[in-house]
């Protein structure tokens, strides 16, 4: 079947979306909760899950960096990230929030694109890494935040190889394991 299919699994209905640029041939699941049929979420089940919506990150544009310049959001990504590991290489947390805070442009209508990628990433990353997310969308007094919103507007017209996202990959296994550990524990 081609095109968008939707099945029902208990109560929350789910909405299969193939992606073309899914590395490992995977779809992504987008589930509508029962609290409101406007608010889509997306629910990422592992690390695979999360590196194949952020290779979907390539070819799409972002804000205009300046006057006729393109910014492809997985480069911007990644150039996020990377200005994060140099600037504070013992935040783990912070340099992945870095990296995943645009995947909500991705993920279809509800809230803001940083109220989506935050609940996206929170099962499987963590309450830091969705709270960084969502506070640099705001302008408060979190330094991280303030930290994560800084790199994002420098990686914009950074044109610096940040490398490639399977450098992130161990990093976000790493993130993940121990946030199910603590899950357990909780």
């Amino acid at each position: 079947m081609t095109g968008t299919e939707i099945h029902s699994f208990g109560l929350r209905p789910v909405v299969q979306i193939p992606l073309a640029a899914s590395k490992a041939g995977h779809d992504l699941l987008i589930c509508r909760t029962a609290v409101s049929r406007e608010d889509w979420r997306m629910e990422l089940r592992s690390v695979e899950e999360l590196m194949d919506l952020l290779y979907a990150c390539r070819g799409a544009a972002l804000a205009p960096a300046g006057p006729g310049r393109r910014v492809d959001a997985h480069e911007h990504a990644l150039r996020t990230a990377a200005l994060l590991r140099r600037r504070r290489p013992a935040d783990k947390e912070l340099q992945v929030a870095g990296l995943v805070q645009g995947i909500g442009q991705l993920l279809g209508p509800g809230t803001g694109p940083a109220e989506r990628a935050a609940d996206a990433v929170r099962p499987l990353l963590g309450a830091r890494v969705a709270r960084l997310v969502r506070a640099a969308a705001a302008d408060g007094p979190d330094e991280d935040a303030a930290a994560l919103r800084q790199a994002a507007e420098e990686a914009l017209t950074d044109g610096s190889d940040a490398g490639v996202l399977e450098d992130w990959r161990t990093l976000l296994g790493l993130l993940a394991a121990r946030d199910s550990r603590l899950g357990a524990v909780d």
